[in-house]
């Protein structure tokens, strides 16, 4: 029986992990240095499957930060690691292992984790909503990613809402630009039972249920799991979601629609290898 490897690169850190019948059989992490040469870098990012590689590994998943060719395997754009942009990832460490290497965009490696290992199994339609400074997410169709054009599917947060977009009104930036305040701390204040921070996720939870309520227009999922920072919060939420989707005016796709917590804390390397095995 063969294993998989799963690639998640940050900014920060890159995490590799092999996985074996749905288990990690080993799991390392190593400094990016974002700021380093693309050699550099590079070299760092294949000792760092060398060390969970075994000669049973069938494919490599690797989940990015940026605007992809997902097809070619490209970097065509990332911010937190300039050197990246232009790489051919996918030609670059096919080389090197051997093996088939598959590159998606970060978020829908999030919804993918979440529909092989966490909060979506049993579901094959699902939309992962990553909810903090800005709102990403992945749309899972039949129990694999749809990346559209450039990987880009699944951009929520630009979708035009009231003034501006749902960016505005889901990510942090409605805390701070509405009550002066972080996520964490009315987060914090509502732990208390303090009444403003309350009021504060539940006119949250409006917002992000009207975008809620354009995707199940949009796809009809079966799920819609929420991650991210802000999800920590769900409890304060997700009533306000509930009562939107009992008034949602197609009662019948509103009945077969769950709207969950993300139940992952590694879902980036986690859904690198969910890719994996997804296109094995």
């Amino acid at each position: 029986m063969g294993s998989y490897i799963g690639v998640d690169i940050g900014g920060t850190k890159i995490s590799a992990i092999n996985m074996k019948n749905s288990e990690t059989v080993k799991r390392v992490q190593n400094d990016t240095g974002a700021e380093r040469s693309l050699d550099e870098i590079m070299e760092t990012l294949l000792s760092t499957i060398q060390e969970v590689w075994t000669d049973k590994v069938l494919a490599i998943g690797i989940g990015v930060p940026g605007i992809l060719n997902v097809e070619a395997g490209r970097v065509i754009n990332i911010n937190n690691i300039p050197s990246f942009k232009g790489l051919e990832l996918k030609s670059k460490v096919e080389e090197k292992f051997g093996v088939p290497v598959f590159v998606n965009n970060d978020a829908n490696c999030f919804a993918l984790s979440e529909a092989y290992f966490g909060a979506g199994v049993g579901y094959k339609n699902i939309i992962g909503i990553t909810l903090g400074t800005g709102v990403g997410g992945g749309v899972i169709i039949d129990s694999k990613i749809y990346s559209g054009n450039l990987g880009a599917a699944g951009e929520f947060g630009c979708m035009p809402y009231l003034d501006s977009t749902y960016e505005k009104y889901c990510g942090s930036f409605f805390f701070e630009t509405h009550y002066n305040k972080s996520g964490k701390d009315l987060f914090e204040l509502a732990e208390k039972g303090d009444a403003e921070a309350l009021k504060a996720f539940e006119i949250y939870g409006h917002h992000l249920g009207q975008l809620i309520t354009q995707i199940m227009f949009f796809i009809a999922p079966n799920a819609i799991i929420i991650g991210g920072s802000i999800s920590g919060a769900f409890k304060y939420f997700e009533p306000v979601l509930k009562k939107m989707l009992d008034e949602f005016s197609i009662p019948i796709i509103a009945k077969h629609v769950k709207i969950l917590p993300a139940e992952l804390k590694d879902s980036g390397v986690l859904g690198a290898a969910a890719l994996a095995i997804s296109n094995s």
